[in-house]
């Protein structure tokens, strides 16, 4: 398939290895392995409870009170009141357990950089608010359009037979004026063929999980994520206001029924900002 067409659509083998160094990946996948751990840290990270990301990490890292005294330079009593909220935290502590946990800074609130809730959280949330986008934000509908066939990777991710058809979806997520994120979803061409109403807009209200409910009977219910650095490619530094191999974080999304059969696949991504959002 051409570099063009890989770019487009979000997802090139190019920018996986183009992705930011080893010390950045080994801290996404700690992220992902305390979000896996407890679904609360994703929520407490949005509302600044550090005391309780911070345990979380603790026991991530299979340590006890006594041995994350001795890496971080606190007593077990301290370490107790900082884990169930007791204690302030300055700056300087938040940094010295970032470094001694291998946090990715945001985890924290030391930088620009969030981690996102985990699928089921954002499930939950959307369930609350009926899949709507936090006040302020607007959704705007890019492209849609039927790949005949659909290239490897995306056969690949909704577990389709290579050569198969699927659907492909473009827009962007913007808080003000400001664009901050990029979203690609595909869809298998089986799916798309019942529910033509995915080849253009879809209500926040609704969602493309609403759509496929209405238009088979199927509801994705089970989600499933893969956090990853990357770094922007022309399309997307394009998109977001930012410059090429502009540093990034990239979701990828699968959302699955009852029966474990992929409803669709979305590839999020967003710069690193501050920026929590349930879909």
């Amino acid at each position: 398939m051409a570099d063009t067409e890989r770019a487009k659509l979000g997802h090139s083998h190019h920018r996986q290895q183009s992705c930011s160094n080893g010390n950045r990946e080994r801290e996404m996948d700690m992220a992902e392995a305390m979000l896996a751990h407890d679904p609360r840290v994703g929520e407490a990270v949005r509302e600044g409870r550090y005391g309780l990301v911070l345990r979380s990490a603790r026991v991530v890292r299979g340590l006890t009170l006594e041995e994350a005294g001795a890496k971080t330079g606190y007593t077990k009593s301290t370490l107790s009141r900082i884990e169930n909220g007791r204690r302030l935290l300055t700056i300087e502590d938040l940094q010295r357990f970032a470094k001694a946990y291998e946090l990715p800074p945001g985890m924290l609130g030391l930088s620009g950089t969030t981690v996102l809730p985990s699928a089921p959280q954002r499930l939950q949330d959307a369930r609350k608010t009926r899949g709507q986008y936090p006040l302020g934000d607007t959704t705007r509908f890019i492209s849609a359009s039927i790949m005949d066939p659909a290239p490897d990777f995306v056969c690949d991710a909704l577990d389709l037979k290579r050569g198969s058809r699927a659907l492909h979806r473009e827009q962007l997520t913007y808080r003000g004026e400001q664009p901050v994120r990029l979203s690609a979803t595909w869809v298998p061409g089986d799916i798309a063929d019942r529910c033509p109403a995915l080849l253009g807009p879809v209500a926040a209200s609704v969602g493309i999980s609403g759509l496929i409910k209405e238009a088979t009977g199927r509801i994705a219910d089970r989600g499933e994520d893969r956090v990853e650095p990357c770094v922007a490619w022309p399309e997307a530094a394009r998109r977001l206001g930012r410059k090429e191999g502009f540093p990034m974080l990239r979701t990828l999304s699968w959302w699955r029924d009852s029966e474990g059969v992929v409803q669709y696949v979305e590839s999020v991504t967003p710069y690193p900002v501050q920026y929590p959002y349930d879909l």
